[in-house]
């Protein structure tokens, strides 16, 4: 049938068939492909190299003696990269950072999970001391879980595209792209696109939609919570037809993908050209090759996933310690002391506009009956500030206030909880709980962790048993035991990264530490950042009134096309 109807191009029906017998892929998922990393003479593997390495940083962050616990903990983190396989992993993210360093590009302390190892802190991926802040390197990678480590860079956001040509000349122009992201259509549009394209009046779709419930936490509530909900939109369904019409459109509408979009963060580096392994395009408006499958599929893919992030607060940090050099005063953000008095002031204050995730109305009355006097109170409100574990911080100001008022469900709690006043604070608290209250191993224990935060029925129901076998174990009564299993159940699910919360509390700390000591410097490159903001510029603006620092305006001898400290030492803002 088909060569009889296309007769006229006999080849057609030939070339369909060629495809169609060409076309049999198999696609394996969750088989890395890390791209190879060019080793320098005198290495044999990946694995080498990054021992090497690793081992000079130390020696570097702890001295040429380096403790035992230090010693022990490398060996251990060391085997089990070597042993997933991810050594190569580490090289590719320890050499972007060093090309961030070598060119003077800022690199934030580190952000999530990866803070929690001491490889990364020797290879100055990350800042911060994974021994002396108590952070877990099995929350970062877990032999048990066996996925891709992912370690997100925080880069000056002015820098974010230079690190991209970086890795794109690195690897290869076929090799780096950027990912592809698809925003869906929400309820809210459904309702008034339904209304529109079936002709109805604007005031229609425009009432159904006003009649949505409110969102939760920024999300909007899907049409089916929305019925549950809405006693005004259940009637508007039930008794007129036309509303009817348009809701059962727009349920047709919902979830769709609606356009494209380029990821804020994520780039992909391949082992081998990205053509064999994703479809991608190329932007119109700049050239740029971007896939076509979502994060979630470059990762099933097995393919390296890497968030370059650009951090608007780096670049104030960049921009202040430009115009303090330009004083002669030169300063290194990693040796600031976070014991500062003047720093622990301004923020007991209240002030701290301009502060790193310490601006909001709710954080500054919080610093104001905190009264925060050590990094770790920072560090801890960073992590409590979020809906759910917000309702323990009355708990942890009180103890704070008066520690003889902290009631501990067992002494092993004591001994865990010590630094945030009685509270279970951060994910490798719980960790720690279940390895000493329980006997889990960290790994198993954060996947228990896992289980419990997300609601895993399943292995909920498996692991309670050897839960409370492991408490008695270790001299718990059984009343105890059923006590700390409830007790765990809502702080897994919404305890924080506390690898996460210390990495944005050096952030935080410093663009305190320098609005405390250098004001004018700081507030010139925090006006600089927002200068194409109209609403956060006034915000600013008002900030330095507060501040009694003059911000004067634009002067043809004076000016500079940023926001800079007034020449001749004013005290002012140019």
């Amino acid at each position: 049938t088909s060569r009889k109807l296309f007769r006229e191009v006999p080849e057609a029906c030939d070339n369909t068939l060629w495809i169609a017998e060409r076309a049999n892929v198999e696609i394996e998922f969750g088989k890395p492909q890390l791209p190879r990393f060019p080793l320098p003479e005198g290495f044999v593997d990946d694995g080498e190299y990054l021992r090497h390495l690793t081992f000079d940083g130390a020696s570097q962050r702890w001295g040429a003696q380096l403790p035992d616990e230090v010693v022990e903990r490398l060996a251990f983190e060391l085997k089990v990269i070597d042993d997933m396989g991810f050594s190569a992993y580490f090289l590719i993210v320890w050499d972007l950072i060093r090309h961030a360093r070598e060119r003077g590009i800022r690199v934030g302390p580190g952000r999530g999970s990866a803070a929690g190892s001491c490889v990364s802190y020797c290879l100055r991926i990350t800042d911060l001391d994974p021994i002396a802040y108590g952070l877990m390197f099995e929350r970062f990678l877990n032999p048990g879980r066996n996925e891709m480590p992912d370690i997100d860079l925080d880069f000056d956001e002015r820098r974010r595209g230079d690190m991209i040509r970086y890795a794109t000349e690195k690897y290869g122009a076929d090799h780096v792209a950027q990912i592809v992201t698809f925003s869906t259509i929400k309820a809210k549009q459904a309702i008034r696109d339904s209304a529109r394209v079936l002709g109805f009046p604007y005031k229609l779709g425009d009432d159904l939609a006003k009649a949505m419930p409110p969102p939760v936490l920024g999300k909007e509530r899907s049409l089916a919570e929305a019925f549950k909900l809405s006693a005004e939109l259940r009637a508007a369904r039930d008794n007129d037809p036309d509303a009817r019409r348009v809701l059962d459109t727009a349920a047709g509408l919902e979830g769709l993908r609606r356009q494209w979009g380029v990821h804020a963060a994520a780039v992909v580096i391949s082992r081998d050209p990205l053509v064999e392994q994703v479809p991608i395009m190329k932007r119109e408006a700049d050239g740029a090759i971007i896939t076509q499958y979502e994060m979630n599929g470059v990762a099933k893919l097995g393919l390296l996933k890497m968030d370059f992030l650009g951090l608007r607060n780096l670049t104030v940090l960049d921009d202040t310690l430009v115009h303090l050099r330009a004083k002669g005063i030169e300063l290194d953000l990693g040796a600031l002391p976070t014991d500062d008095p003047a720093t622990f002031k301004m923020l007991q204050a209240g002030d701290s506009d301009g502060v790193f995730q310490m601006e909001s109305e709710g954080m500054r009355r919080l610093l104001r009956q905190l009264r925060p006097d050590r990094f770790e109170d920072i560090v801890a409100l960073i992590a409590l500030y979020r809906p759910g574990p917000m309702e323990e911080i009355p708990k942890y100001i009180a103890g704070k206030r008066d520690p003889s008022k902290v009631v501990h469900l067992h002494p092993l709690m004591a001994e865990i909880t010590a630094d945030t006043n009685g509270v279970l604070v951060y994910q490798e608290q719980i960790i720690t709980l279940l390895q000493k209250v329980a006997g889990y191993t960290a790994g198993e224990a954060d996947l228990v962790r896992k289980a419990i935060g997300k609601k895993i029925e399943a292995l909920m129901r498996k692991e309670e048993p050897r839960f409370l076998a492991g408490c008695r174990e270790k001299g718990l009564t059984d009343d105890q035991a059923q006590t700390l299993w409830r007790l765990i159940q809502p702080f897994a699910g919404y305890s924080f990264n506390r690898a996460h919360a210390a990495g944005y509390g050096l952030v935080a700390w410093q663009t305190a530490y320098l609005k405390a000591h250098h004001p004018v410097e700081y507030m010139a490159a925090l006006l600089t950042s927002v200068k194409d903001d109209k609403d956060a510029r006034p915000k600013y603006l008002g900030s330095c009134r507060r501040m009694a620092i003059t911000v004067l305006p634009p002067d043809v001898n004076e000016s500079d096309s940023d926001f800079t400290p007034a020449p001749g030492g004013s005290g002012g803002v140019r």
